[in-house]
């Protein structure tokens, strides 16, 4: 069953705030090279998240797909209830698929220790 992980950020109209996040894309994907590594937007920028969930779906109709949420915290709408709508529409559509949300990327050990340590270093 092919994996695919979607790194999925908030997005934006202002093509220089999608940039670092494209990046961050291109930086994993170059790491594991033989990875599927997806970017996909929740608003205002393109790919969405289902413009993304329907390509690999399409291309791959039995997958394992992770979406990554590259968000602070979990708090609020859209990972609490917008990105799980999102994913049972096309569990519903794709039943064979397996479609996993994942923790917001702030929340991982690693990525609060890195804040902390910038924070150090600007003092």
């Amino acid at each position: 069953m092919p994996n695919t992980l979607i790194l999925l950020a908030h997005g934006s109209r202002d093509p220089r705030w999608c940039a670092p996040f494209e990046h961050i894309r291109e930086r994993a994907q170059t790491q594991a090279p033989h990875a599927r590594i997806k970017l996909a937007f929740l608003e205002m920028a393109s790919p969405s998240l289902s413009q993304t969930l329907e390509a690999v779906l399409q291309q791959n109709g039995t997958a394992m797909v992770q979406v990554l949420p590259l968000f602070m915290a979990s708090g609020g709408g859209h990972l609490n209830r917008d990105v799980p709508e999102i994913l049972a529409e096309f569990n519903r559509r794709y039943p064979e698929a397996e479609l996993e949300q994942l923790p917001p990327i702030g929340e991982h050990p690693q990525v609060r220790q890195a804040m902390i340590d910038a924070i150090a270093e600007s003092l």
